[in-house]
């Protein structure tokens, strides 16, 4: 199966460049993530004593090597140096730059602030992962749409074959998370009994906001619905893990299911940046490649042009 799945690969890069739009728009994603989890919170509530760690920010072991612990700067310099690096990086420029700096500024997010969610350690992780295919990107922008060479130089195949492992470890990150996401409810009795999302959809600080749970409210209150949606969700994210190995057809059709996931999630339970970065990561593992957005943008340049510039329509020649 592995075999099989890295011809696909190679053959794939050798009519379109592994360095592509879509992977390029899933940094972007992921970067702006992390700036407004930054941006949101002071330096103080990020970066603050609690129990075992008396200093903040921590900057012991291998979190010495931290961006928020160079120097000795206030700390809330420090946090817009790192929102002006992941700006630039969510802009596209350089990637074989700023892929260094996003490893650096994600990263130290992690080790050092107090307060972290799951989607800064996925941005971390995704980030470290995408590495090799940023320092083998040499656009100046990751929106530009790069060609393969009709004649690849063994350069070029040694760069491919680097991005291609790397987006290839990234998806696989990807998959163990909605496969985990998906087990682990397996263990616990309200996700069985299919009562989970009540519990979640009504809770006191994350459950639906006021303006949302006139529509809410009726589907948790009605024992059927709210165990289709809490069984669904198993099932979504189960499919989603086995995503890396369907066809393309299976995978065009789970890519808006996976977003409509996450975007719930976002309003439902308010976590902007955990719902960003995971709709980043699924356009990374599954969603439209390379050609299928160029196709995309291709209809939507024709509509437009259409709409500026009207035909116009001539009387037939008697």
């Amino acid at each position: 199966m592995l075999t099989g799945y890295f011809k696909k690969l190679w053959s794939a890069s050798r009519r379109t460049s592994p360095w592509s739009v879509s992977v390029g728009l899933a940094r972007t994603l992921m970067a702006l993530a992390t700036l407004g989890t930054l941006l949101a919170s002071p330096a103080t509530a990020l970066f603050r004593p609690a129990v075992g760690d008396p200093v903040a920010p921590r900057c012991t072991g291998l979190a010495e090597a931290s961006f928020f612990c160079v120097g000795s700067g206030p700390l809330e310099l420090y946090k817009w140096g790192a929102i002006a690096v992941l700006a630039v990086v969510a802009s596209g420029w350089r990637p074989r730059v700023m892929g260094v700096l996003h490893v650096w500024v994600t990263w130290s997010l992690v080790a050092s602030a107090i307060i972290v969610d799951g989607g800064d350690q996925v941005n971390a992780n995704m980030a470290l992962l995408l590495l090799p295919w940023t320092l083998t990107d040499g656009r100046k922008w990751h929106w530009t749409r790069v060609e393969a060479p009709t004649a690849p130089t063994a350069g070029y195949a040694l760069a491919c074959g680097l991005a291609l492992v790397a987006w290839t470890a990234a998806r696989a990150q990807v998959a163990l998370i909605y496969l985990d996401a998906s087990i682990g409810k397996m263990f616990v009795k309200e996700w069985m009994d299919g009562t989970a999302v009540y519990y979640w959809f009504t809770h006191s600080t994350f459950g639906a906001p006021m303006w949302l749970r006139g529509v809410i409210l009726p589907i948790v209150h009605n024992g059927v619905t709210v165990a289709l949606v809490s069984w669904g969700t198993i099932v979504l994210e189960f499919f989603l893990a086995i995503a890396l190995f369907l066809d393309r057809r299976w995978q065009r059709a789970l890519f808006p299911m996976g977003l409509a996931l996450h975007v719930g999630i976002l309003f439902v339970h308010g976590l902007t940046s955990f719902s960003t970065t995971m709709c980043g990561v699924l356009l990374l593992y599954i969603g439209p490649r390379e050609l299928e957005l160029s196709a995309v943008w291709g209809r939507w340049r024709e509509v437009l042009a259409r709409r500026r510039h009207p035909p116009v329509l001539t009387p037939p020649v008697a």
